[in-house]
C-alpha cells in the first residue's frame, strides 16, 4: 500500500513538473516528438474539425473531399463529440472544452467557452455550436441538427429525427435535439456547445468555456462552441456549426499577395495544395486558425491539452497545469495532429464524449479530427 501511494505521488509530481506554470512561457509546451512527415504548421484559412472514428478499414484512409458540417464553439472552450458512428464536426463552448458525440461515424467537434472539446455519440456527422462558457455538446439525434447558443455559452442539440437548428440560451450553453439526422450546434451564453444524438455527420461548435462536445450519432456531426470553451456535438447525421458568443459572423481568413509582400509569415502556404472538406461558417462555428503550430479559436483562445488530458481552448495564456499549448499541425491526410500523432480519443461522459489526446479508460475510442474549411455560404 505504501509503495502504491509513493508511485502515485511520483506520477502526479512528474505531471505537475511538466505542466504549465503561469509565470513561465506557454509557447514552449510542445510534445517531444516532431511533426508527421509532410505536415503543415500553418493554416491561414478559418477551419473547423470533424470527428472521424478510427476503424480497421479507415485507419489508413485519407479524408475525402466533400462538404462537411462544421464544429461550433462554446464559451468555456470545452469540446465534446456525440456518440454517432460517422464523422462529425466539433464545436467549441465558452470555456474552451471540446467534446464529441457518441455517433459511429466521423463527427466535427465544436468548442465551448472554457476551451473543452467534446463529441457526441451519434452515428453520423453532426454540427455543434458554441455556448458562453466554451463547452460544446451535441445531442443523440440520428440526423444532422443545428444547435444555437444560450446565455452561459453552452451549446446543445435536440433529439429530433431530422435536421434541427439549435439556438443560444442565457448562460451560453448550446443544446441540440435527439433527431435522427445531422444537426448543427450553436453557442450559448457560457460557451457550452451541445448537439443531438442523430446518426449522421454533425458539425460541432464552441461554447463559452471552450469545451467541445459531440452527440451519440452514428455518422459525422459538427460541433459548435459554448461560452466556457467546451465543445459538444449531437448524435445527428450531418450539419454545420458556427460561433455566436458576440453574435458576429466570423469570416474566413486567407493569405493574399499583399500579405506576402508586407512580410507576413506565409510558412505553410503550401496548405493551398491540400484538398480539405468544407462546411458553411455560421455564428456558432468552432472557427480556428493554425499559426506556427499554435491553435487559436476565433476568440483568440489557445488550443491546449489540459491537466486531465482533455482538449480545450483557454486564455491566453492557457490554464494553469496545461500540458501542451503548441506543437499542432495538419497532416497530409487532412487530420489535426499534436506532436507526431494524429490520433485522439473520444471518451464517453454521460451522453457525450470528451476529447483527449490519450485514452483515459474503457469508455474511450480512437478518432481522427478531420480539418474542415469554413466558407461563407
Amino acid at each position: 500500500m505504501q509503495y502504491k501511494k509513493s508511485l502515485l505521488t511520483s506520477t502526479f509530481l512528474a505531471s505537475a513538473l511538466a505542466s504549465y506554470i503561469p509565470s513561465e512561457p506557454w509557447t514552449t509546451l510542445t510534445p517531444d516528438e516532431d511533426y508527421p512527415s509532410g505536415a503543415i504548421t500553418d493554416h491561414l484559412r478559418t477551419f473547423g474539425i470533424a470527428v472521424q472514428p478510427i476503424t480497421s478499414a479507415s485507419a489508413t484512409a485519407t479524408a475525402s473531399v466533400d462538404k462537411r458540417d462544421v464544429v461550433s464553439q462554446i464559451g468555456d472552450g470545452q469540446i465534446q463529440a456525440t456518440t454517432a458512428t460517422e464523422a462529425q464536426v466539433v464545436s467549441q463552448i465558452g470555456d474552451g472544452q471540446i467534446q464529441a458525440t457518441t455517433a459511429t461515424e466521423a463527427q466535427v467537434v465544436s468548442q465551448i467557452g472554457d476551451g473543452q472539446i467534446q463529441a457526441t455519440t451519434a452515428t453520423e456527422a453532426q454540427v455543434v455550436s458554441q455556448i458562453g462558457d466554451g463547452q460544446i455538446q451535441a445531442t443523440t439525434a440520428t440526423a444532422a441538427q443545428v444547435v444555437s447558443q444560450i446565455g452561459d455559452g453552452q451549446i446543445q442539440a435536440t433529439t429530433a429525427t431530422a435536421a434541427q437548428v439549435v439556438s443560444q440560451i442565457g448562460d451560453g450553453q448550446i443544446q441540440a435535439t435527439t433527431a435522427t439526422e445531422a444537426q448543427v450546434v450553436s453557442q450559448i451564453g457560457d460557451g457550452q456547445i451541445q448537439a443531438t444524438t442523430a446518426t449522421e455527420a454533425q458539425v460541432v461548435s464552441q461554447i463559452g468555456d471552450g469545451q467541445i462536445q459531440a452527440t451519440t450519432l452514428t455518422t459525422a456531426q459538427a460541433i459548435s462552441q459554448i461560452g466556457d470553451g467546451q465543445i459538444q456535438a449531437t448524435t445527428s447525421t450531418v450539419a454545420a456549426a458556427s460561433q455566436i458568443t458576440d453574435g458576429q459572423v466570423q469570416a474566413t481568413s486567407e493569405v493574399s499577395d499583399d500579405d506576402a509582400e508586407n512580410g507576413q509569415d506565409t510558412e505553410g502556404a503550401e496548405e493551398d495544395d491540400y484538398a480539405f472538406s468544407y462546411s458553411c461558417l455560421t455564428d456558432s462555428s468552432l472557427a480556428m486558425t493554425l499559426n506556427g503550430s499554435i491553435l487559436t479559436d476565433s476568440r483568440g483562445r489557445i488550443g491546449s491539452i489540459v491537466a486531465n488530458r482533455q482538449f480545450q481552448f483557454d486564455g491566453p495564456p492557457p490554464q494553469a497545469g496545461a500540458i501542451y499549448a503548441a506543437g499542432w499541425s495538419i497532416t497530409t491526410d487532412g487530420y489535426l495532429a499534436l506532436g507526431d500523432s494524429d490520433v485522439f480519443y473520444q471518451c464517453l461522459s454521460g451522453s457525450f464524449y470528451n476529447l483527449y489526446d490519450e485514452s483515459i479508460g474503457d469508455q474511450c475510442t480512437a478518432i481522427h479530427l478531420e480539418i474542415v474549411d469554413l466558407i461563407t455560404c
